[in-house]
């Protein structure tokens, strides 16, 4: 018997425009690729531009009485499909169908193309409903200044446009219902960004675990920082595990991450509804308590470091000398190499999903000191890093970095708390 089934997850995307359906998109797809599947996105709005980028695409595009721009939805449905099932014929297992999907007859027409070229496959559908006005005014205030359609608009143009290609699209809109495609039709239904969801006939592993991501997911912004403890004795000898003190230059490190929080509290980019987590070994307790800006750092079993069995509190030098083979091992796959009667990252990838999940969730600033691995895993979902990087990402000592999502980026800076006196990034980056 199977443990996860062989069907190709196809989930299909429905939602006005402005309801944060790429951005829900997205967050699949790079979830799915965290856990070790392959996911991919096809959004037909890309398509649009990428194919037909000499047109002009206001509102009136969006208008359904517009044949000729019905002719270009509808090619670019056609190839966006045409590439989907490729990708999932080709290896890949979840594709997400973004667009709009606004009638019965479309997703219907959708799902024949499917059943007519896919063998095995599940279908759910993920529609985003907003009814909430300040939601729905924050989206419209980010995408007239980061959607394409309007890089030659001023906001408030912009935002008039966009209104209007709402209405446009409004007039054919259907939503999600039980009689789609018969009582069997798996959806799920989030309102007002998760605050209030309803499922149909979801089952299935990878669809239970979309469930479950969509259900943590919304889109206010807030920062995310992320510090390995201070250096420790074990870092000094270059040993692995263990549960030791921190060094004088680690005890130093904790000085600075406080002044660089109280910094932070004092800017208002975080504040005492923040939360704070760190793992419950000593040198991560140890840097948190350092840090005296009103909140006490939670511990937690899950953010503890990969476990290194048999190999605790020796160097690496000692493993190759005593276990050469197992040495050979871990070079040739450390993503998935296991220390005997320990932890591989995969496992730490399970470990830590709770935690991306309280992260998800959180609407306010979260601060985690933890260790190396636990970072690389978290780090590496947030910015959509291939899986077989996650052992080898730059997570280095006595750095912070801090992670700003917003719909369509993440922001990420590193601030090196011994380089930089006045808090200022060695590192900027955004990430589309």
């Amino acid at each position: 018997m199977e443990i996860f089934p062989k069907n190709k997850i196809v989930v299909g995307m429905v939602g006005l425009p402005g309801r944060g359906k790429t951005y829900i998109a997205k967050k699949i797809a790079r979830y799915i690729n965290w856990i070790g599947f392959k996911s991919e996105v096809f959004n037909t709005c890309q398509y649009r531009r990428d194919l037909y980028s000499e047109k002009s695409f206001t509102a009136d595009f969006f208008h359904p009485h517009n044949t000729e721009a019905a002719d270009i939805h509808q090619d670019c449905s056609n190839r966006a499909t045409n590439d989907l099932i490729s990708f999932l014929s080709e290896g890949g297992d979840v594709a997400i169908f973004d667009g709009i999907n606004e009638s019965v007859e479309k997703r219907r027409n959708f799902k024949k193309t499917l059943d007519e070229n896919l063998s095995s496959y599940s279908l759910l559908w993920v529609e985003s409903i907003c009814n909430d006005e300040n939601m729905i005014n924050d989206s419209m205030q980010t995408l007239s200044s980061s959607c394409p359609d309007y890089k030659d608009f001023d906001s408030n143009s912009a935002i008039e446009d966009f209104k209007i290609r709402i209405e446009n699209c409004r007039i054919q809109y259907q939503e999600l219902s039980k009689q789609d495609d018969g009582n069997e039709t798996p959806f799920i239904k989030l309102y007002d960004f998760g605050h209030q969801v309803l499922l149909n006939n979801v089952s299935g592993y990878l669809e239970s675990k979309i469930m479950s991501l969509l259900m943590h997911i919304h889109n206010k912004q807030r920062p995310i920082y992320f510090s390995r403890h201070g250096e420790s004795l074990y870092n000094v000898d270059n040993k692995v595990g263990g549960n030791p003190d921190l060094s004088q230059r680690g005890y130093k490190y904790a000085a600075n991450l406080n002044i660089f929080l109280q910094d932070e509290m004092k800017e208002r980019r975080i504040n005492k509804k923040s939360k704070f987590f760190s793992s419950t070994l000593k040198r991560t307790i140890v840097t948190a308590g350092a840090v005296d800006i009103g909140i006490q750092a939670v511990p937690l079993k899950r953010l503890d470091e990969i476990s290194t069995g048999l190999y605790d509190g020796l160097t690496y030098a000692e493993i190759e000398e005593r276990y050469p083979n197992e040495a050979e091992e871990r070079k040739k796959d450390k993503l998935r190499y296991r220390y005997p009667e320990g932890e591989s990252y995969m496992d730490i990838i399970q470990r830590v999903e709770p935690i991306i999940f309280a992260i998800e969730k959180s609407k306010e600033p979260v601060i985690i000191v933890a260790h190396q691995a636990i970072i690389r895993c978290l780090y590496a979902y947030f910015c959509k890093f291939d899986i077989e990087d996650v052992p080898h990402l730059s997570v280095n000592l006595h750095t912070v970095i801090k992670l700003v999502p917003e719909n369509y980026q993440v922001h990420e800076y590193k601030y090196n708390l011994e380089r930089s006196q006045n808090h200022t990034p060695v590192y900027e980056k955004r990430l589309i």
